[in-house]
């Protein structure tokens, strides 16, 4: 176990968990998006320029913030780090592959999905979504616990992006070469990332909007794919924009911090809850005004899975859903892969 945060270190770890916060609220968006456009609730042109805007970015971000606190974890012995996030990755990552694989086989004829109890069984190997990346994380663990070598590990992401475009877009080889750099700009620049404090946070904000913008009408434009090399430059600004922002709202925005802290619980259980809310409102038959749909899809992705989380806490037995312990509020959970973000 890590020793208490000092002041200075607590507060720091306070702006990251609020970027946490932004970041899985977006992820959750994209995943929402993403649900109505397969469904056909979304069929207008400025979702897929959503798309393109959210998907750039939100999974580089969280990739750079699972790397953060790499070295410092590795410092107390590789057996260790690999039992702890063995127990932090990897179950949940089991169990919430098979808790939301076995949901969409028995929904098979109500839901987008078309996954198998094959699909269920493949999990070893073959990541269901949004699982990814808990399964991506776990192989780049296990990378940084053999080197954190900052050439070594440089060298690896730039073999990872070129490599990346001889995959397929969004095949799983495709994610985990691509990501893998933003988990090393998070390894190598961890202590620098973690003390910045930029003098003048509003311009900085401004500067990193108008190059992801202009990033993100290129990328739309040319219908590029958010894991191409040209889209490089858009992650990295659209992540300095979140990583700003959390700066400069940090001390007003508890609830973002929050957020943050349980980002794993929402990561995990968000496509089930979103996926729902979007099944009931279409049974009722309440509205087909695609922004209710995407609007109240998001509320329930983050908002559902708080509850659930509260509730096996109240229970004790959010460790049996691979969850560990309630999270402090004055920092990430240790053992946390998304908190430690």
């Amino acid at each position: 176990m890590s020793t208490a945060p000092s002041p200075h270190n607590s507060q720091r770890l306070k702006w990251l968990d609020t970027a946490r916060g932004i970041g899985i609220i977006l992820v959750v968006a994209g995943h929402v998006e993403r649900g109505l456009v397969a469904g056909n609730i979304a069929t207008s042109s400025a979702w897929s320029i959503l798309d393109v805007g959210l998907y750039t970015f939100h999974m580089p971000l969280f990739m750079v913030l699972a790397g953060l606190n790499v070295k410092q974890s590795l410092s107390k012995g590789k057996p260790r780090f690999i039992r702890s996030k063995s127990r932090s990755v990897v179950l949940p990552y089991i169990i919430w592959s098979v808790i939301q694989g076995s949901l969409l086989v028995a929904l098979s004829g109500s839901t987008n999905s078309s996954t198998s109890w094959n699909d269920v069984l493949s999990i070893g190997w073959k990541p269901i979504a949004p699982f990814w990346f808990l399964y991506a994380l776990f192989i780049y663990f296990c990378v940084a616990s053999l080197s954190v070598n900052r050439v070594l590990l440089t060298a690896l992401a730039i073999f990872g992006i070129v490599l990346a475009d001889s995959f397929e877009p969004g095949s799983f080889a495709n994610l985990l070469c691509h990501h893998f750099l933003f988990f090393v700009i998070g390894v190598t620049a961890g202590d620098w990332i973690k003390n910045w404090n930029p003098n003048r946070p509003a311009m900085m904000l401004l500067a990193g909007i108008i190059g992801y913008f202009v990033g993100w009408q290129v990328l739309a434009a040319g219908k590029t794919a958010y894991t191409s090399v040209s889209a490089i430059p858009c992650a990295i600004m659209g992540s300095i924009v979140v990583l700003t922002l959390a700066r400069m709202v940090n001390r007003s925005a508890s609830y973002l911090e929050w957020i943050g802290q349980r980002s794993m619980p929402i990561y995990v259980m968000h496509i089930i809850a979103a996926s729902g809310s979007r099944m009931i409102l279409q049974k009722l038959g309440i509205t087909t005004d695609a922004s209710i749909f995407f609007i109240v899809g998001v509320c329930s992705g983050v908002g559902f899975p708080l509850l659930a989380f509260a509730v096996m806490n109240r229970w004790g037995i959010s460790p049996l859903f691979g969850l560990g312990d309630r999270p402090r509020l004055s920092g990430p959970l240790p053992d946390s892969p998304v908190a430690s973000r």
